[in-house]
């Protein structure tokens, strides 16, 4: 089975799916670590790398001598040489890598490449892609596809300094005495939905939301919680497909 994931910063997708692959047997994929890899070995191979131009030689040589070698790890990528496993961990969150990810991302070749190696790993077992290409581009037929979502309040109180503390919890106690909570509901969308969070007065997120995909708003939903639901959606289509 292939599942994919998206959804709006903030939205705690992280820990849902370390929750799912504890409780499952479910693995994950991340889409975006397989660019940062790449972006990772470009850095190691390029003598003076810039974050506003790419060498695409260099960069075909780069996919053609590293991507057969990356595998997803536990929260992880492993990574293959001369027959011995590494990992890469820290390495994909290195300043210049994140600087160069756009770059990346802009070479078809590069985006196709990647999303092939992708498809080659899920051949067999049951996979979680997690990315915003993961249920449009690399896997448009995926058995199931979700999308997670937060009101632009609640992701815009996330990145405040005392988000999580007692104080806060008090504060947001007070708030939901006095308003009903929004209705969590799990609903197809129509084909092209832009979904857009505010932060700061500066456009945090923007996605294109397909038809098939089930929506989730986890606004006032624990992990737990959006963990019950998601397994009663997959358990439901296993059994009735």
């Amino acid at each position: 089975m292939i599942v994919t994931f998206d959804g709006a910063t903030g939205s705690d997708k992280k820990e849902l799916l370390k929750l799912i692959v504890r409780r499952t047997s479910f693995r994950v994929i991340r889409v975006s670590h397989f660019f940062r890899a790449i972006a990772y070995f470009y850095i190691k191979h390029k003598s003076q790398p810039t974050v506003h131009t790419i060498d695409t030689a260099l960069l075909d040589k780069i996919l053609e001598k590293h991507l057969p070698n990356i595998l997803p790890g536990e929260g992880e990528l492993i990574y293959f040489v001369r027959g011995t496993l590494h990992t890469l961990d820290k390495e994909l969150y290195l300043a210049n890598v994140s600087l160069l990810i756009p770059k990346i991302m802009e070479n078809m070749r590069a985006r196709e490449k990647i999303h092939s190696r992708i498809r080659q790993i899920c051949l067999e077992r049951d996979w979680i892609i997690d990315g915003r290409d993961a249920g449009a581009i690399i896997f448009p037929d995926a058995d199931l596809k979700f999308y997670l979502d937060l009101d632009s309040f609640v992701a815009q109180n996330k990145f405040t300094p005392d988000y999580g503390s007692s104080s806060y919890k008090k504060n947001q106690d007070k708030k939901k005495a006095k308003k009903k909570p929004a209705n969590n509901t799990e609903k197809a969308l129509p084909l092209q939905k832009k979904t857009t969070i505010f932060h700061q007065e500066k456009l945090y997120f923007s996605s294109s939301i397909h038809s098939d995909t089930i929506y989730i708003n986890v606004s006032h939903l624990e992990t737990e919680e959006v963990y019950e639901k998601i397994i009663k959606i997959i358990k439901f289509k296993i059994k009735y497909d």
